[in-house]
């Protein structure tokens, strides 16, 4: 099984926590943790 994570976007709607430097795929929107290391850690167990 391969698994794809889905993490584009321009983030326009999370201004100014994202910007294009720091995108919101890797800012912690909840918690510690991004929203790209969430996402990892719920396929793992896959």
């Amino acid at each position: 099984m391969r698994i794809v994570i889905f993490a584009g976007g321009s983030g326009r709607r999370l201004w100014p926590i994202s910007r294009k430097a720091s995108p919101k795929q890797f800012e912690p929107i909840v918690g510690e943790a991004s929203t790209l290391q969430l996402a990892m850690a719920r396929v793992a167990p896959l």
